[in-house]
């Protein structure tokens, strides 16, 4: 007799039964998580607050009103005026309590940033009011991802000299001193060679150097979190796929199919 199978857990029930205990409560029933290790910044919460009002609810554990997850937005509340918030309560012992609050902290630190996602997010919101972020640091992250090229003539951080645009549009090339440098040390790298690498120099704008950063980092979405190199290589062998079809003229529609049969050919080949 086979014996059966447990069934797997409706995993949309369960949120549906945490969302239906949503309740709102008053401040003064709320209380912060004794020892709480972060110092959060209560001034930009409340400024988040005031412009977009509460987008998430408190967790609380029950039985003692400590809160458990964005200690400081009761702080913040309570600077403008707000009497009651949306929580969520749990029935949690202490010990699974400091856990949570442990673990809510913990995955916030572990967090990274892209700079250049972060610039294209930024950027294209009209007013970073109630964002966190101000004008000031808009225009230092945007002096990271795009520096200011340097003048035709003078040198650039690598000690090579910017040179007139060529037929390629590119505003910067190598010395011969460079040159040499950099081919005297790939020649002297044979581990690349043994391991079936090799290098390539692609020379562009500056502006085109930061959209391909950003393209490559959407790609990573879709095709896997490879090495630059191959990701290059897929979005080559797509673009191909795409124009080889344009010079057939393909109907609209059939696009995402033609775009689909390149992504699973790319897939293929890397496996």
């Amino acid at each position: 007799m086979t014996p059966k199978t447990a069934a797997a857990p409706d995993t949309d029930a369960n949120l549906h039964s945490l969302l239906e205990k949503l309740e709102r409560w008053p401040l003064s029933k709320l209380t912060q998580f004794p020892g709480n290790p972060n110092e959060g910044d209560v001034d930009a919460i409340a400024e988040s607050l005031a412009e977009n009002g509460l987008f998430e609810p408190i967790i609380v554990q029950r039985s003692t009103g400590h809160i458990l997850s964005h200690n400081h937005v009761t702080q913040a509340a309570e600077r403008l005026g707000w009497s009651h918030l949306d929580v969520i309560p749990v029935d949690v012992d202490d010990q699974r309590a400091k856990k949570i609050v442990a673990a809510a902290n913990r995955t916030a630190e572990l967090s990274t940033r892209n700079d250049f996602l972060l610039y294209e997010l930024l950027a294209d919101i009209e007013d970073l009011e109630g964002t966190g972020y101000d004008d000031v640091f808009l225009e230092e992250l945007t002096a990271r991802v795009e520096p200011e090229l340097p003048e035709v003539g003078e040198e650039d951080d690598d000690g090579g000299v910017v040179m007139e645009a060529g037929p390629s549009g590119a505003h910067y090339a190598e010395t011969p001193e460079q040159e040499s440098t950099r081919g005297n040390r790939v020649a002297g790298e044979q581990s690349l060679a043994a391991k079936g690498l090799a290098e390539m120099v692609f020379v562009m704008e500056v502006d085109a150097k930061s959209q391909l950063l950003l393209d490559i980092e959407a790609m990573r979405e879709h095709l896997g979190d490879r090495p630059t190199g191959p990701l290059v290589c897929d979005a080559v062998r797509i673009a191909n796929v795409v124009l080889e079809a344009a010079k057939h003229d393909s109907p609209p529609l059939e696009w995402g199919k033609i775009l689909g049969q390149a992504a699973i050919r790319v897939d293929g080949d890397a496996a």
